[in-house]
């Protein structure tokens, strides 16, 4: 009798606590909710910083030229002049597995003149030209798609010529210009390669050429052309000579780090070969230490959170055993043992959760 009275007794203290945790238990799960979406939330954050807005401000893009011989603040521009990248450097550049996106500029290594007539007056210039893959606008400029290699040859000329051109006119014919109207201007390029029969004597190509835009987005002080023009027409002179020649040189180098944390170790890598590199280092050592301070506030708390999840717990449970003091002695008189009580316990423990 005494057992069956304890029984039911027990069945109803069950039914009250399930009851009990049930409520006690909201405060856990949102715990547990709050730190799935917390998580969940930090990701995202992450991922859109490193992902997003540092892809769209190119954070990762780096600039490779070869080592001037004075350093001034226009020495890049003269090493791209005067510079070459070894064809060793080069093939240590595309053997870095961290870089992506590699584009190469590279200069035509005969002497070019440009030919064109303005104003009623005929103009010739010495002038270095540069080849580029037409990738390397189509996130920077809106007319890459036109520039291709075709007849007539189009040619993007950096700005800084422009403005000294109009300098030029408007001090002599006191008009202003603007480079929309430069845009199609017909000229040619002439290009001197060296006699087989006669070192002294130079064979001249003409090529028509089209101004196809101006831009700043290169460092280059020469004329612009598609990189496959340089290329086909180093390979059909490189005899002519009487000797194979080249006929071209890498000048730089731009390229694209998969892990912008690794922009340092990159950096220092390509220094070592006897290269220049210019990157957005302080940007990224501030973006890192930034989410560094994200992850570690983070992972505080997450631990704060944690803790107060496991104290919400065991102060339930031990609530419980403080709530179920009479009923333990209750269970002590109607002659229930110690393991019995300690049994019971732990089953309604576990039917709880």
């Amino acid at each position: 009798m005494n057992i069956k009275i304890a029984f039911i007794l027990w069945i109803k203290g069950t039914i009250k606590n399930i009851l009990k945790s049930l409520v006690s238990s909201f405060g856990i799960l949102f715990l547990i909710a709050f730190v799935v979406l917390y998580f969940s939330f930090k990701d995202s954050i992450t991922n859109y910083i490193e992902s997003r807005l540092l892809g769209k401000l190119a954070i990762n893009e780096i600039k490779i030229y070869p080592k001037g011989s004075k350093k001034t603040k226009s020495f890049k521009t003269a090493s791209i002049v005067r510079g070459n990248i070894s064809p060793y450097q080069v093939k240590s550049i595309w053997s870095i597995k961290d870089l992506y996106n590699l584009q190469s500029v590279i200069m035509l290594d005969y002497e070019v003149k440009v030919e064109g007539t303005f104003d009623k007056l005929k103009r010739r210039v010495h002038l270095p030209l540069y080849g580029i893959d037409k990738k390397m606008f189509s996130t920077r400029n809106q007319s890459w798609r036109g520039f291709i290699y075709k007849k007539p040859l189009p040619v993007i000329a950096p700005k800084f010529l422009f403005e000294m051109f109009n300098f030029f006119f408007y001090a002599t014919s006191g008009l202003s210009t603007s480079p929309d109207m430069f845009k199609n201007f017909q000229g040619t390029l002439k290009v001197y390669t060296v006699s087989k029969d006669d070192p002294d004597k130079k064979n001249e190509y003409n090529v028509p050429a089209t101004l196809h835009d101006f831009t700043d987005l290169f460092p280059f002080p020469g004329l612009i052309v598609p990189k496959s023009f340089i290329l086909t027409f180093c390979k059909r002179h490189a005899m002519e000579s009487g000797s194979y020649n080249r006929g071209y040189k890498h000048v730089m180098f731009y390229a694209r780090i998969k892990d912008i944390k690794k922009i340092p170790y990159v950096t220092k890598k390509l220094q070592r070969l006897g290269l220049v590199v210019e990157s957005r280092q302080d940007i990224v050592k501030k973006t890192n230490q930034a989410i560094a301070i994200v992850k570690k506030s983070s992972m505080a708390i997450i631990a704060v959170l944690l803790l107060l999840t496991v104290i919400s717990i065991f102060n339930s449970y031990l609530n419980q055993v403080y709530v179920k003091r009479q009923l333990f002695s209750l269970k002590r008189v109607l002659g229930m043992s110690k393991v019995g009580i300690i049994g019971t316990f732990l089953i309604e423990a576990a039917l709880v959760g």
